[in-house]
């Protein structure tokens, strides 16, 4: 399995717990949420992908590091 890591850095304000989940919508088998991080897994290309988001900054400083996982090089 190979990983990349990036950074991103929403418009403030961001609330990432409010923002990314949303119970409501659409629940699937292939999303997992706890407070501060999200995984889920998509088909990229036909390629299975999982993406693992983690809150990393403050609603008025928003950070959130993103790590995309898959078999060949993401």
């Amino acid at each position: 399995m190979k990983s990349a890591h990036t950074v991103l850095k929403p418009t403030p304000p961001f609330n990432f717990d409010c923002t990314v989940y949303v119970p409501q919508y659409f629940p699937t088998p292939d999303f997992i949420w706890q407070p501060g991080v999200m995984w889920q897994t998509l088909n990229l290309n036909r390629t299975l992908t999982g993406l693992k988001m983690c809150n990393k900054g403050t609603i008025d400083h928003p950070k959130i590091e993103l790590t995309i996982f898959s078999e060949s090089k993401p």
